[in-house]
C-alpha cells in the first residue's frame, strides 16, 4: 500500500518490532521503487531524573524494535 499512497520522492519509515518482520519487509522492497533504505535498532532503557542527577535505570528492558526508512524513486 505505501508505494501506491506514496508520491516519487517519498519518504517511507516503518516499525518492526521483531527480527523476522525486518527480513519479510527486506524481501518485498526489490518488488517495489525504494532506495537509500536504512534500518536502525531501538533499544528501551529508562533514564532517572532528578533534580540533582540523571543517569540511566540500573534495569534495562531487553526489548527491541526496528525502524526502517526508504525513499521512493
Amino acid at each position: 500500500h505505501a508505494e501506491r499512497a506514496l508520491k516519487p520522492g517519498g519518504h517511507l519509515a516503518t516499525f518492526a518490532p521483531c527480527i523476522e518482520h525486518l527480513q519479510r519487509l527486506y524481501r518485498e522492497f526489490p518488488k517495489f521503487s525504494f532506495a537509500n533504505i536504512k534500518t536502525i535498532e531501538c533499544l528501551v532503557r529508562e533514564l532517572e531524573v532528578k533534580p540533582t542527577c540523571t543517569r540511566p535505570s540500573t534495569r534495562m528492558i531487553a526489548h527491541t524494535g526496528y525502524l526502517t526508512f526508504a525513499r521512493q524513486v
